[in-house]
């Protein structure tokens, strides 16, 4: 996409992204985030309140947290640092695989949408006792998607999803768990991630990364049983009733997820200057998605007008675009494209997000 001007409102909004390089040697998940093999590899930002800035003025302040990744042929690495919070302790009781931890305990989740899709993504959380909880959504449950886990499934079934070559650890390395004085503690997490299990169940192939290429994923701290949520990319949408992007207590929206990009040995992808090319019309085929899912709110049924939907877009991110919108009552499909591009992103009413050749658009724009 040509640089230009138009464009600086959804650069604007242009989530955070890490760069990944690869490992300088093995990695022994042990929980210890000192070893060589991590003592060049940068931490990301600290985690935020999931809301960012339009947190409530109540809000707890999020403990210090962040996290730092590396990958090599088979496998992304993770491995995060959890400080204590003054305010509560560092709960931990499930120590059955696949259970709902977040439900009682303090949880490190980690989410992938290798695609960009908004669909097919991968959820993993571990708690302080190295339990691990691993789903997958056929896409959002705001768009009717379910859970697929071994917490709902056997092996076999339809809706069973389980990975095959996961490894973690983790490390309490100062204070206790559950502790009677209601004081946290410090604790370490290391895990590795196959991308062979990533990638299952994806309609396509996904092949494994090489420098340069990017995911969409997003990681949160979650503690007091889902009442406090840190993340390491606010989840922020469009909201038309506000009128104005706003931070939402949702993590189940991929399309507002940061970047991981995989880089080479050295940092030569600097993560405060790559972009995706493609993020400004994705921007705006999701402002569409936002303002049907209103629209339809308020009428019962999806438009195929454009100007019907004026009053529920930020048209200073959809203007720049070309939009073909087709609807009925309950499903729509809004193609966007810029004149620039060869590639348009095409949206459905499930939040399905695909990017396809210009080509095959209408000649006509609704």
């Amino acid at each position: 996409m040509t640089p230009s001007s138009i464009y600086d409102p959804h650069w604007a909004l242009y989530p955070k992204a890490y760069v990944a390089t690869r490992s300088i040697g093995p990695v022994e998940i042990n929980g210890d985030l000192e070893k060589p093999v991590w003592n060049s590899v940068p931490w990301s930002d600290l985690f935020e309140d999931i809301q960012g800035n339009d947190a409530p003025a109540n809000a707890i302040g999020p403990a210090k947290t962040a996290f730092k990744a590396i990958y090599d042929d088979e496998h992304l690495y993770v491995g995060a640092l959890l400080h204590p919070s003054p305010v509560f302790r560092t709960e931990a009781h499930f120590t059955t695989r696949n259970s709902p931890i977040y439900q009682t305990d303090s949880d490190f989740e980690v989410f992938f949408d290798l695609n960009g899709s908004n669909h097919g993504y991968k959820e993993f959380e571990v708690n302080a006792l190295n339990t691990v909880w691993n789903l997958m959504l056929d896409k959002p449950y705001d768009d009717g998607g379910h859970e697929h886990s071994g917490r709902i499934a056997h092996r076999g079934d339809s809706a069973f999803y389980d990975v095959n070559s996961q490894t973690t650890a983790v490390q309490v390395l100062e204070g206790r768990l559950n502790d009677a004085s209601n004081q946290g503690a410090l604790w370490s997490v290391e895990m590795a991630f196959a991308f062979e299990d990533l990638a299952a169940h994806l309609p396509s192939p996904v092949p494994r990364p090489s420098p340069g290429e990017f995911w969409r994923i997003n990681i949160s701290r979650v503690e007091l049983k889902g009442e406090v949520n840190w993340t390491w990319q606010p989840q922020k949408v469009w909201d038309p009733l506000l009128r104005k992007h706003h931070g939402k207590v949702a993590m189940h929206m991929p399309d507002s997820w940061g970047y991981l990009i995989f880089g080479d040995t050295v940092l030569e992808l600097d993560n405060s200057s790559w972009r995706d090319p493609l993020w400004p019309t994705k921007l705006a085929a999701m402002n569409i998605y936002y303002a049907q899912y209103f629209y339809k709110s308020l009428n019962g049924f999806y438009t195929d007008c454009m100007e019907e939907l004026a009053g529920y877009l930020d048209l200073e991110i959809t203007s720049p675009f070309k939009v073909d919108l087709v609807a009925d009552t309950d499903r729509f499909l809004a193609t966007v494209s810029a004149s620039d591009e060869d590639q348009a992103i095409s949206i459905l009413d499930d939040r399905l997000l695909q990017v396809i050749p210009s080509a095959r658009m209408s000649s006509t724009a609704v």
